[in-house]
């Protein structure tokens, strides 16, 4: 299992995409945010890694994308 560091270091988002589905979570929502912002992505994969609740637009995804 990967370190919180090493999800950080995420930057593809596909990697991000894989990393999360290996934790066998359902990930609808990555597959959307992944297209749109990287960096929300690799946040996303950290809030699963750290079980918890992911929530859309939240401000400290810094993400300039609206969802």
């Amino acid at each position: 299992m990967e370190t919180k560091e090493q999800v950080l270091n995420i930057t593809d988002p596909f990697d991000a995409f894989l990393y999360v589905k290996k934790l066998g979570k359902r990930v609808p929502e990555l597959e959307a945010i992944i297209a749109e912002d990287v960096r929300c992505a690799v946040l996303y994969a950290v809030k699963v890694l750290n079980n918890e609740q992911f929530v859309a637009g939240e401000a400290d995804f810094k993400s300039t994308k609206p969802f």
